[in-house]
């Protein structure tokens, strides 16, 4: 029993955690694409200037060891499974294990311009100030999203119910 709930508050922060890359993010369609096409090499050296500019894989780290910290917050039982969780998260999904992932999406996302646009922008006062509030902010959005679901779980489940009485019944 222990197990399963583990596995339905672990699999939201693993899952969260898909949140925490702090820049905008490129649609489905260009996600696809990047799969399929190498970035340019200069698009690549920008996307890799500004990740360095701006300090990213600290910030992204940073956001990884919050949103753990938040998810013990919400659920005080997973205090003891802490360094599990963090083990996890680095072993999957570190800076190093996404990182040339995370440069093909911003290469297909945006054209070099657009790059050096953002690196001029994370330079400035408030784009500093932006980066350094984004760990927490994503945290607390993945949060946020977590405890919503969580509060209209039941309502989710009903309808699901419902569904599959209709689905047995057309059979």
């Amino acid at each position: 029993m222990y197990q399963v709930y583990l596995k339905k508050r672990i699999m939201p922060l693993i899952v969260g955690s898909g949140l925490v890359l702090t820049l905008p993010t490129p649609t489905l369609a260009q996600e696809q694409r990047s799969a399929v096409t190498a970035p340019k090499a200069d698009t690549k050296k920008a996307v890799e200037a500004l990740f360095e500019s701006i300090d990213y894989a600290n910030t992204y780290q940073q956001t990884l060891s919050r949103l753990i910290e938040v998810q013990i917050q919400q659920q005080p039982r997973l205090a003891p499974y802490r360094q599990i969780m963090t083990d996890f998260l680095n072993k999957h999904m570190s800076w190093d294990a996404i990182k040339d992932e995370v440069i093909a999406l911003y290469s297909h996302a945006f054209t070099t311009a657009e790059i050096k646009e953002l690196t001029t922008f994370y330079s400035t006062p408030l784009g500093k100030k932006s980066l350094k509030a984004m760990p927490e902010l994503t945290a607390k959005g993945a949060a946020l999203g977590q405890r919503r679901v969580m509060e209209h779980e039941q309502e989710l489940l009903d309808l699901i119910r419902e569904a599959e009485k209709e689905n047995s019944k057309e059979e």
